[in-house]
């Protein structure tokens, strides 16, 4: 893999610089062409609509870097800090009806930071790709400030080449409640190993915390498309499972009261059993049994639209 992306090859002698230009501008197309390819070989678009490892389902119109349900970073290895700040994921310090999730990332901005504070991060496996400039149009995450006055930022990237930077459409304006930022990523294009969030933009900005969630890319600017009702939207955010033994509790959180129908699948397609739900907003427990184990599919739908995720007992 390494001498895949990385060729070895003879340097041009710099004292004919210009032939030394030309080679390395040369050199350096021919690296992101072969990094390209290596991430292309995860046929992203094949991928069927599951999950692995409790993170978000995936469709055709939403791809949910993470929403750090169950209380860890999922989308990388490491947060890599820019301008010292600090990370962590916590309890949702204040729940409406913008996000009612319970665990999100707290951000901490120390004293006078430049206004790039933030993270950098190298996607994992599983995350990478989700992002898929071909396929999404739009980043997009949630936030919460007690600060007002900063914009944000998003970044697609080749670690030290290629990127993409963009501000939001609209610039965040509230203080102590949630929002959703969104940027048009229109100028990217192909997998992006490597995103970059700066969520609080401004310089010289005293100590403060900054909170976000639910770091998605979307196909359209209106994420209640066809593809998926605004219902499941929230369920694909927040679908995840817990298991204890032969009990299986599946979690979601449902932005309004809502009928649904849950069902269990082994790896074959086999139902194992059906349930009609009649959801609350806020969040849901629906509580199984299953002795079997193995690879289970839980789908959760209404209507002809459904999300899928992925568990193993």
């Amino acid at each position: 893999m390494i001498s895949e992306l990385f060729p070895i090859y003879k340097p041009a002698t710099k004292s004919n610089f210009i032939g030394w230009f030309l080679h390395r501008r040369q050199h350096d197309r021919l690296r992101r062409r072969r990094i390209r390819d290596v991430y292309r070989r995860c046929d992203v678009h094949q991928c069927p609509l599951t999950i692995n490892d409790g993170l978000p389902a995936t469709t055709d119109e939403l791809a949910v870097l993470d929403n750090f349900e169950n209380g860890k970073v999922n989308f990388t290895q490491e947060l890599k800090s820019m301008e010292g700040a600090s990370f962590g994921v916590v309890d949702n310090p204040k729940k409406d009806k913008v996000n009612g999730s319970k665990k999100v990332l707290e951000i901490v901005r120390p004293q006078d930071a430049a206004a790039w504070a933030g993270f950098y991060a190298l996607l994992n496996e599983n995350a990478a790709p989700k992002c898929d400039m071909d396929k999404y149009r739009y980043a997009r995450f949630k936030v919460l400030q007690d600060v007002a006055g900063a914009s944000a930022r998003f970044k697609v990237e080749f670690p030290g080449g290629d990127n993409v930077e963009k501000e939001p459409l609209t610039s965040p304006e509230k203080v102590n409640e949630w929002e959703e930022i969104i940027f048009d990523m229109d100028e990217a294009a192909g997998l992006y190993p490597q995103v970059v969030v700066m969520p609080d933009f401004a310089d010289n900005r005293p100590v403060h915390t900054v909170y976000i969630d639910d770091i998605m890319f979307s196909k359209e600017l209106d994420v209640e498309t066809p593809g998926t009702s605004v219902e499941l939207l929230s369920v694909a955010n927040s679908l995840r499972t817990v298991i204890d033994g032969n009990r299986i509790d599946v979690l979601f959180f449902a932005k309004t009261d809502a009928a649904m129908t849950l069902s269990i699948y082994d790896a074959t397609g086999r139902t194992i059993t059906v349930q009609q739900v009649n959801a609350e907003a806020g969040e849901n427990r629906v509580s199984l049994n299953i002795e079997r184990s193995g690879i289970f599919l839980v789908k959760v739908s209404r209507g002809n639209k459904s999300v899928i995720s992925k568990f193993c007992k």
